[in-house]
């Protein structure tokens, strides 16, 4: 319980701390909102270790600060899931893009080389890493090592199943609706700030890691949960903060109605309860005997 509060908090109080917001009071609500919602996948902390390395470690104007930062991330990520190994360069990659808005660069342009450098980087250290450790491990059967990458695939855990009611697929979907669609409005109302690598970046790291996270999930022995969405959740989570309550970008406003703010507000307060809601069953009572 420790690790699931304490890692989920630190990891919340890093992206907060990166917004550079004033007000005390929003501070406490992104912290906890954002711990609402990854605790609903859940997000494991043995992701969120590599995810708080990043956060807190990660300044952009010094390449080679960032790079140790991402090398260590990215070696616990190593010795822990495949599909974590791109994470912590991915995330820093992504921190790089949103705290570079547009009007910041000399007429308008923009570099992914120190996003491609960091991704590279991070991924091969994530595997060297992982190599490192099975002679350490005391287990040298190399095969032992790669079932994630042999195990079968059950694709009827996309849809709702016996193994996970609100199935991989429709759960996920369920869940970051209302995040996703404040996500593109937003954009859409900032669409000046970026440019299109900017936008490609984005839209590119986090389709990746949705369909990435959609494999792992329908695997046999995963599928009972959205744990292997964790970071796709985390990027779009991050991805949603910055563009909507950094203080790099104009104030917080969308080009909808009134009307659709409201029901868009709505559906993001009361989310969390349905999704509770529908994970309970009566209370099973049993017979004396």
């Amino acid at each position: 319980v420790f690790l699931w509060v304490a890692t989920t908090l630190l990891c919340m109080i890093g992206i907060v701390k990166r917004l550079r917001i004033k007000d005390f009071w929003w501070q406490g609500i992104l912290v906890f909102s954002g711990f609402l919602f990854l605790q609903q996948g859940p997000v494991y902390y043995h992701l969120l270790i590599s995810a708080i390395v990043v956060l807190f470690g990660y300044k952009k104007e010094r390449l080679w600060e960032a790079l140790l930062v991402v090398i260590l991330a990215s070696c616990w990520a190593g010795i822990s899931r495949i599909n974590w190994y791109p994470l912590p360069g991915a995330l820093a990659a992504l921190l790089y893009v949103l705290e570079t808005p547009l009007q910041e660069n000399e007429k308008g342009n923009f570099s992914l080389k120190q996003p491609l450098l960091l991704l590279c980087v991070g991924v091969v250290c994530a595997f060297l890493s992982n190599l490192a450790y099975i002679p350490l491990s005391g287990n040298s059967e190399i095969q032992n090592f790669t079932t994630s990458l042999t195990s079968d695939l059950l694709w009827y855990r996309l849809l709702p199943s016996p193994t996970f009611p609100k199935g991989i697929l429709t759960g996920i979907l369920w869940l970051t609706s209302p995040l996703l669609v404040l996500f593109i409005l937003r954009m859409h109302s900032i669409n000046a700030q970026f440019n299109k690598l900017q936008k490609l970046y984005i839209g590119a790291i986090l389709l990746v890691f949705f369909v990435g996270g959609l494999f792992v999930s329908v695997k046999i022995g995963g599928g009972s949960n959205l744990h292997n969405m964790d970071a796709f959740m985390l990027l779009l989570l991050v991805s949603v903060y910055y563009v909507c309550f950094s203080d790099n970008y104009p104030t917080f406003t969308m080009s909808i109605s009134h009307t659709l703010s409201i029901v868009l507000m709505l559906v993001l307060l009361m989310q969390p309860l349905f999704w509770s809601l529908s994970a309970w069953n009566p209370r099973r009572i049993y017979s004396g005997e």
